[in-house]
C-alpha cells in the first residue's frame, strides 16, 4: 500500500507500507529500475527524455506490483 507520494523535479519517492525491499526487487525483475530510500521508500527517478507511454507503462507496472501486497 502506498502511504505517500513525494518528489522534486522527476524524482519521485513513493512510500510504503509493504517491504520496499521486497517491492523494488520484483519492479526490476519486470524490467524497471528502481531504488530504496531509508525505510519505507521506492525511489524513482527517471530520465529527462522519459516519454509518455514510458510513464504510464511504469505506472501501470507500479500499480501492479504494490497491488500484491
Amino acid at each position: 500500500m502506498v502511504s505517500s507520494v513525494r518528489g522534486l523535479g522527476l524524482m519521485i519517492g513513493v512510500g510504503v507500507t509493504c517491504s520496499h525491499r521486497e517491492a523494488v526487487g520484483k519492479l526490476i525483475e519486470h524490467g524497471l529500475l528502481a531504488l530504496t530510500a531509508g525505510s519505507d521508500t521506492i525511489r524513482l527517478m527517471p530520465p529527462l527524455t522519459i516519454t509518455k507511454e514510458e510513464i504510464d507503462s511504469g505506472l501501470a507496472l507500479l500499480k501492479n506490483v504494490l497491488s500484491t501486497y
